[in-house]
């Protein structure tokens, strides 16, 4: 499933849910697609087969929070057959597929680049303002071969990214459907590195309300399940960052000044003025925007030649190797007048050609700098 055939199965599910939507739009607002201020919800007959939905037997008693479980049992308390497939999409997973319609912008990045990028550490990251700098307001960010941690395994497709009233949000599309976790973060003087902090430490809290908010089980088991839950989050929170952290330095590479993407026209949203309303309408087709291809490429070339001379070379001359990605602060100016400036560093060709091709700099973000 990709953004346009999700969007698709929404229509389906909710006829006319994205006209309803694209109409509600007030005037003056200062957002450029519409902001979602409603979820979705819908019952087929038990046996329906569904890319997205479950029985509300099965939502009931899955590991989800206490007020979820409630809302399922209140619609089964209301005659509905516990068997009956149930289809959910939140506020925030509409908010980002409404974002997205309007733009229908697609950037994918070459696999190789990806990794790169996540596997650049979070120290030095610049305030969350930075996202203020991102190429458009609302898009699809996807890894090519789709997003993966602990090797192989794919963990979704890739993320719908939306920012407005000065927040990021981030939700990751699956197989079937937009996933119930998300990312959101605030954009003030925090660091990014913060930002990714913050969301880890409420996964591990969110936990832990689940276990103690179970209708099932006594408080022994459930002290077992949260010694359990506390012993095994540090392998969770390594998926939580790789996950998230890898997002994040895409979206961070995409605010440097020449990134290396394939120069396609981005599509603006176009705005239709109804009286007091503001109706946006959605492009035909998909824009999709290669990212690092090139760089992809070259790093694959260099990591061949290293395979290739891994026995090393004599004299104190190092093989091609690659500098491991991190970010930097530049002191400019003289002193004592000096002021700091953020850049990132990209993986680094050490004995290679052209390593200065690798480097990118990032846009700097003084404290006190106003976005509109």
């Amino acid at each position: 499933m990709n953004p346009t055939h999700l969007a698709a199965q929404i229509e389906i599910d909710f006829p006319g849910i994205w006209a309803r939507i694209d109409k509600k739009q007030p005037l003056g607002m200062l957002n450029s697609f519409p902001t979602v201020t409603e979820s979705a919800t819908r019952i087929y007959p038990q046996g329906t087969k569904h890319p997205s939905g479950y029985p509300l037997r099965y939502l009931m008693s899955a590991e989800s929070d206490a007020s979820n479980r409630a809302a399922y049992k209140q619609v089964v308390d209301s005659g509905v057959d516990q068997d009956s497939v149930f289809v959910a999409y939140s506020e925030d997973a509409l908010q980002g597929v409404a974002a997205w319609r309007t733009t229908r912008l697609h950037y994918e990045f070459d696999p190789d680049f990806y990794d790169a990028l996540a596997a650049t550490p979070m120290k030095g990251t610049p305030p969350s303002q930075i996202f203020q700098h991102l190429p458009a307001k609302a898009f699809f960010l996807s890894r090519k071969g789709g997003i993966r941690i602990d090797g192989d395994e794919t963990l979704c497709h890739g993320f719908f990214v939306v920012v407005f009233n000065d927040r990021l949000l981030m939700m990751p599309m699956t197989n079937n459907s937009v996933s119930s976790g998300k990312f959101v973060v605030h954009l003030n003087h925090d660091s990014v590195e913060s930002a990714l902090d913050r969301v880890c430490a409420e996964g591990l809290e969110s936990s832990i309300r689940v276990i103690q908010g179970h209708p099932n089980g006594t408080e022994s088991e459930k002290l077992k399940a949260l010694e359990k839950t506390r012993k095994e989050w540090p392998r969770h929170e390594k998926r939580l960052r790789d996950t998230w952290g890898g997002a994040l330095s895409c979206l961070m590479y995409l605010c440097t000044e020449e990134p290396d993407i394939d120069h396609k026209k981005i599509p603006s949203s176009k705005a239709i003025h109804m009286g007091n309303r503001v109706r946006f309408a959605s492009p035909k087709q998909e824009t999709q925007v290669a990212v690092g291809i090139r760089l992809g490429a070259l790093f694959r070339k260099h990591f061949e030649s290293e395979t290739k001379n891994s026995s090393g070379t004599s004299g104190s001359l190092m093989p091609p190797h690659i500098r491991r990605a991190h970010w930097h602060t530049y002191w400019i100016g003289k002193k004592p007048e000096q002021k700091p400036e953020l850049k990132w560093l990209s993986p680094i060709l050490v004995n290679a050609e052209s390593p200065e091709q690798l480097t990118e700099t990032i846009h700097g973000v003084k404290p006190d700098e106003v976005f509109q």
